[in-house]
């Protein structure tokens, strides 16, 4: 029978690793910079106003510039006393062996801030050194992408919130996830504005919805590989493993329902994001449109 070991005791494992790496690497750093980069942080996420110069200011107590690169993580954890204490050990052995970072520890995640400017540090190191132990903890990591302008931090945080968001649901077994990975999806959740998905649907499509739904086709799918195989019939038919002129035939069908020029970029482009916003909503009931 397989025993999990608690995490409380894998974290304070990962202390012990990396307070010895860093102790072999790295000065420690004056505990009030580090306490005003973590106030100027927390006011940041808060929503305080704050000028350039404050910001500037405040960073220049541990040697960071608005415009030194940085990236961001947020580790999830659990609600539980036992979790919430093992995640502040966590932060303070990444903080350790991470010299150019800081990191708050809020409801339910650990919010990191590294500066890989200062660190000289790639982002490939930091995941090389810290994946393995993050992802034997059980835990869930949200990365932003790199940035260099600090006043924006709230939204590279928010990056990341997203990415653990959408990454944990596409892929629920899996642990790290990038921003970057799952952009057009969050691009894809936030296109329709104030409007329904139903109501964002081009006539046009909508007709060969109802079409396929008549008849049993799948013209909107064969639409959807079409478009995303840059109209090219050859490999389209290949992608659905029919004949060439099998699909030839239906896809004259989808021009004769449709009525649309498909040589017009932006007429591909809105449908094939119509499509794929379609497609991550397919109990939407189109029958009242």
């Amino acid at each position: 029978m397989e025993v999990k070991i608690p995490l409380l005791f894998l974290l304070l494992d990962i202390l012990a690793e990396f307070i010895q790496l860093s102790m072999e690497s790295h000065p420690l750093r004056d505990n009030d910079s580090v306490q005003y980069l973590s106030d100027l942080i927390r006011r940041m996420l808060d929503g305080d106003s704050l000028s350039r110069e404050e910001m500037s200011s405040c960073l220049e107590q541990s040697n960071w510039q608005l415009t030194d690169q940085y990236i961001c993580l947020v580790i999830a954890h659990q609600e539980k006393d036992d979790e919430i204490n093992a995640s502040g050990s966590l932060g303070a052995a990444l903080s350790l062996y991470l010299a150019a970072n800081t990191y708050l520890i809020l409801k339910k995640q650990i919010f990191f801030v590294v500066n890989l400017t200062q660190s000289n540090m790639t982002w490939q190191e930091i995941y090389d050194h810290c994946a393995p132990q993050l992802r034997d903890s059980f835990l869930k990591v949200g990365i932003s992408m790199t940035f260099t302008d600090f006043s924006l931090l709230s939204q590279y945080y928010f990056q990341c919130c997203e990415a653990l968001r959408i990454g944990l649901k596409k892929k629920p077994m899996f642990w790290f996830f990038r921003f970057e990975d799952y952009m057009l999806q969050y691009m894809l959740e936030n296109s329709k504005g104030q409007l329904s998905t139903p109501a964002i649907v081009h006539p046009r499509l909508y007709r060969l919805m109802v079409y396929d739904k008549k008849k049993g086709t799948s013209l909107c799918e064969l639409l959807r590989v079409y478009l995303e195989n840059n109209m090219s019939t050859t490999q389209s038919a290949r992608k659905l493993y029919i004949h060439k002129n099998t699909f030839l035939y239906r896809l004259a069908k989808v021009k004769e329902i449709m009525d649309l020029d498909f040589s017009d970029p932006d007429v591909r482009l809105m449908l094939l994001l119509q499509l794929r916003i379609v497609m991550n909503q397919p109990s939407v009931d189109f029958s009242s449109s």
